[in-house]
């Protein structure tokens, strides 16, 4: 029978995995910078978020292309393991660094590999503000596509239908071919720079910087350790979520909902 993790036992995985790409990040000079709720968290609670359960970073996309083929090539433990697009059963344009002693079950949708932190890479936008905004909602949809092919919650009323007319639309189309859809719309800029970047793979379709806010990259404490983040992560946090230093209502307070084990 396997052993359940508990959650701070997996917080404490996670750590090391997110310590394990900071060292390897610092050695190699390329930046990453904490995002999201773990950047909240940093800056709130100076680690975790009380109900969160995994750390999220950013990297742009041309250090993500060295780093994550860096890790593949040269993991620095023998557990540690990177899950990208080349793996036969991941669906997502970001890459996970997994602990792969251990396995996880997240529910409601398709989970491969054990316990992670996401590294998303950051892809070039539009300069002009009215183009962006559009891009970005343009990269929510597709995102929101994928998710409903992957996802096997069960919805009533519009959200039922929503989902059924998804899945019709495009039964014809694999997974992994949604995939190489998504991340070609997403990198539809990166062949000009635009002093503009963010994240195009995101539920909020506001997460996007001017290079200024970013680099060069601050350290923040993160529980007992240290991880890099944007230098006006003030500027960031408040466009993508407003007041973030006040605690969202209890129904709010969502993890991923996962369960772990470690493996026999």
């Amino acid at each position: 029978m396997m052993k359940k993790i508990s959650m701070d036992q997996s917080r404490l995985i996670i750590l090391d995995i997110m310590t394990a790409i900071d060292r390897v990040c610092r050695e190699l000079n390329i930046s990453y910078y904490m995002a999201g709720g773990t950047l909240i968290g940093a800056i709130r609670h100076k680690g975790f978020v009380p109900w969160d359960d995994d750390i999220d970073i950013f990297v742009y996309r041309k250090d993500f292309d060295v780093l994550i083929d860096y890790l593949k090539r040269n993991p620095p433990f023998p557990w540690f393991e990177i899950y990208d697009e080349n793996r036969s059963d991941y669906y997502y344009p970001f890459a996970k660094a997994v602990d792969n002693r251990t396995i996880v079950e997240q529910k409601n949708i398709k989970t491969v590999g054990g316990i992670w932190v996401d590294i998303f890479p950051m892809e070039n936008l539009p300069e002009n503000q009215i183009e962006r905004n559009l891009f970005l909602r343009r990269c929510r949809i597709l995102r929101n596509i994928q998710l409903a092919k992957l996802s096997s919650v069960s919805f009533s009323g519009k959200k039922a239908i929503a989902k059924a007319m998804i899945k019709w639309l495009t039964f014809p189309i694999t997974n992994k071919m949604w995939l190489k859809i998504c991340k070609r719309y997403m990198m539809k800029y990166n062949k000009q720079y635009t002093g503009f970047v963010g994240i195009t793979y995101s539920p909020y379709a506001r997460e996007w910087f001017e290079d200024y806010m970013i680099r060069p990259t601050i350290d923040l404490p993160f529980e007992d350790r240290i991880f890099m983040a944007p230098k006006e992560y003030d500027i960031i946090l408040r466009r993508t979520f407003g007041d973030y230093m006040i605690l969202p209502p209890k129904e709010k307070q969502k993890c991923h909902d996962i369960s772990a084990w470690w493996k026999e």
